[in-house]
């Protein structure tokens, strides 16, 4: 129950990151908002993933580029 509650805790971090999502950076229009059923079945599908020991493999250095 206490890592289910651990993952869960970044959420709030989350909630108010704008930089971090991209918001806020010259003249592009903000990105759209996906609903909030699908971010939660998101997180909710990595916290069962973090529980089984299964994470899911990304590749960090693209991401990272893509973001830059």
């Amino acid at each position: 129950m206490k890592r289910a509650l651990r993952s869960l805790a970044i959420l709030p971090l989350l909630a108010n990151s704008g930089v971090a999502l991209g918001q806020g950076h010259g003249n592009a229009a903000p990105p759209q908002n996906p609903p909030a059923e699908k971010i939660w079945a998101e997180l909710m599908a990595g916290n069962k993933r973090y529980l089984a020991g299964k994470p899911e493999s990304r590749n960090l250095v693209r991401l990272r580029q893509g973001l830059a």
